[in-house]
């Protein structure tokens, strides 16, 4: 599979987010997720599910749940929001402001930090785009992603890997099974089938040329 390359600037988004550290990125959970509709599918579970029974009856919410399932089987983002126009290929308000004034990004704005097409993102985000802005301001796209600040402030999420800012980049460019596990952003991802030990182990055959 040939390698893709991509610059810092690509990764970052216009609102100060770096793609890479959002769970949405190349994930491997929206295929697995549809791997399982698709058996759930196969074998009618639904009927099953519909059946009134002692047995099971945690399934009378299967309709909540094919709801769920399926919004993570369809939100998986391939691409940058640069290359895409937004998160997972959805238009992004903030991404049609920026290029419709002429913007590189939201850092180039007066509106900066005071912006209410930002508020979308706190609940999971916080300050952290506005802080990125002003690294991007401060330090440029070479590096400011060194500088970035962590991409969740929910539990489990609010911290970058202490090894994963030297790494992650490296990880981007080798490719894993099709669909499966694409361009991992970050040892966050790998820990589903790598601990990080194994990671840099993989890291180093790679670049030596061994089996990817």
């Amino acid at each position: 599979m040939e390698r893709i390359t991509m610059t810092d600037k690509d990764f970052t988004s216009c609102c100060g987010l770096y793609c890479p550290d959002c769970i949405w990125f190349r994930n491997n959970f929206s295929y697995l997720a549809k791997e399982l509709l698709d058996r759930l599918k196969e074998v009618n579970f639904e009927k099953y599910a519909s059946i009134k029974s002692p047995f099971g009856s945690e399934l009378q919410h299967y309709r909540e749940f094919l709801e769920v399932a399926n919004f993570i089987a369809k939100n998986y983002c391939a691409e940058p929001c640069r290359k895409v126009g937004g998160c997972a290929g959805k238009p992004c308000k903030i991404m049609l402001c920026a290029e419709s004034k002429g913007l590189e990004g939201c850092w180039q704005c007066e509106e900066m930090g005071s912006c209410e097409k930002f508020d979308f993102l706190k609940p999971r985000c916080g300050d952290t785009p506005y802080r990125n802005l002003l690294k991007i301001k401060e330090l440029g796209y070479e590096e400011w992603i060194k500088e970035r600040s962590p991409h969740y402030i929910i539990s489990g999420r609010d911290k970058i890997h202490p090894e994963s800012k030297s790494i992650s980049r490296k990880i981007q460019s080798f490719p894993f099974s099709q669909g499966l596990l694409c361009h991992v952003p970050s040892l966050d991802k790998l820990k589903a089938l790598l601990n990080p030990h194994a990671a840099r182990s993989y890291l180093n055959q790679a670049e030596g040329g061994g089996n990817r």
